[in-house]
């Protein structure tokens, strides 16, 4: 995540944005025949804000993402066949955020994001020659999260964040394109386990 931030007089406007890729392959036996699957994701998200003082700034951020799993499966007109198959998730999100400093000392700064955002996603898949649409769906989302900010000096900081003890609601619709299926569900969540994702970024301010 590579973020920059430009001051304006007593204000700063900051440009913002991160791109995580991720991979994973796997290979074993079945019925005597080599599978390889694999899955790819990457996402990008930029974000536009601007600091109201000292220890509140808030923007918007757009995200882009998309999920793809590659592999064979056995086809459905020749079961004793197999047959590539690719399942694309495109997805999309626009959301309004706010940043509070809850303390800082010299150095190091301990903040909390919250965000409210809306989105959705399309999901793909292609068996052998033949693409299908199979669903899509559509989410409105509250989420909120710490992150540790570190000065390196005056214009370059760190900007760590992770899943660590989020706060998520989630009111979710979908609609199965296949049968025509419509479906709804209301989350709410709070993690407090292990941080499994983990994001470093790079501050750059401009000074006046």
């Amino acid at each position: 995540m590579l973020i920059a931030t430009i001051a304006a007089g007593k204000a700063q406007f900051f440009v913002e944005g991160s791109v995580d890729l991720g991979y994973s392959s796997s290979e074993y036996m079945s019925d005597e025949i080599k599978q390889n699957p694999s899955f790819f994701s990457y996402s990008f998200s930029p974000k536009l804000g601007y600091c109201l003082n000292e220890k509140i700034s808030m923007g918007v951020d757009v995200s882009i993402n998309t999920q793809i799993r590659k592999g064979t499966i056995s086809n459905p007109d020749n079961y004793s066949q197999l047959v590539e198959y690719t399942n694309w998730l495109p997805g999309w999100r626009f959301s309004v955020f706010g940043r509070y400093k809850l303390w800082g000392k010299e150095k190091l700064s301990f903040l909390v994001q919250s965000a409210i955002g809306i989105g959705g996603n399309t999901s793909k898949q292609k068996i052998a020659d033949i693409k299908t649409k199979t669903s899509s769906s559509s989410f409105f989302i509250i989420n909120v999260f710490p992150e540790i900010s570190y000065n390196l000096t005056d214009k370059f900081s760190f900007i760590a964040k992770s899943n660590f003890l989020n706060l998520n609601f989630i009111s979710e619709k979908g609609k199965n394109e296949i049968n025509g299926n419509d479906s709804k569900n209301t989350s709410f969540e709070f993690s407090a386990l292990s941080a499994y994702y983990f994001n470093i970024g790079i501050n750059y301010k401009f000074k006046n």
